[in-house]
């Protein structure tokens, strides 16, 4: 399993992404359109302004060189459009870290989708039914949500406040799946830790 931590970029205005409180400067930022991040294991809520974010997926200490050629690792995490009054639209891409491994990053296939919270899901990337059957590599490995976020419909939550949901279709959870294929690159290999980072963005519509 993948274990998430965050780092923070800059983005254009027009844009905002989210952040989990794996990050430790917290900003206290409002904005008119927000999306945000629930972060699992304390089911609160993490939004930014209009400024861009990653969630960097990497394997914990304990787990570092477990990615074994033939397996599948996963990752998910619950999105939400913080904005009461506008509609958000998302996308998100998968890319290997500066300095990782290229024969092992060559060898991982993306599969990805979207549940939203009224139950419609949404296939976005490979073959999520079957992650090792998917084509997709980490250099295609982006795509846009087809169906929008609804507007929340009520007041904005701010970072850290316990994550309580708005109006029905303005959240979904964003499944990733990565197969590490056993390339003849990395066939002889035990296991390896590719870092990979997962960032997702939003626009207003």
């Amino acid at each position: 399993m993948l274990a998430a931590a965050v780092l923070v970029v800059p983005a254009s205005a027009t844009t905002a992404s989210y952040r989990d409180d794996a990050f430790l400067d917290l900003q206290d930022l409002t904005s008119a359109f927000q999306i945000g991040a629930v972060h699992a294991a304390s089911g609160t809520a993490h939004a930014l302004g209009p400024t861009g974010s990653t969630l960097r997926l990497a394997a914990p200490e304990s787990a570092r060189g477990r990615y074994t050629p033939g397996t599948t690792a996963t990752a998910a995490v619950d999105v939400f459009n913080n904005s009461p009054g506008l509609a958000a639209r998302l996308d998100l891409t998968v890319a290997a870290d500066p300095g990782t491994d290229e024969a092992l990053a060559g060898a991982v296939r993306v599969s990805a989708r979207a549940v939203h919270d009224d139950g419609h899901v949404e296939d976005l990337l490979g073959t999520p039914a079957d992650p090792a059957a998917s084509a997709v590599t980490l250099a295609e490995a982006t795509a846009v949500l087809d169906r929008v976020l609804a507007p929340r419909g009520t007041t904005a939550l701010g970072d850290g406040d316990a994550f309580t949901p708005g109006a029905t279709g303005s959240a979904a959870t964003v499944e990733v799946w990565l197969h590490l294929v056993p390339t003849p690159e990395i066939a002889g290999r035990p296991g390896g830790s590719p870092d990979l980072t997962l960032t997702i963005s939003g626009s207003s519509t």
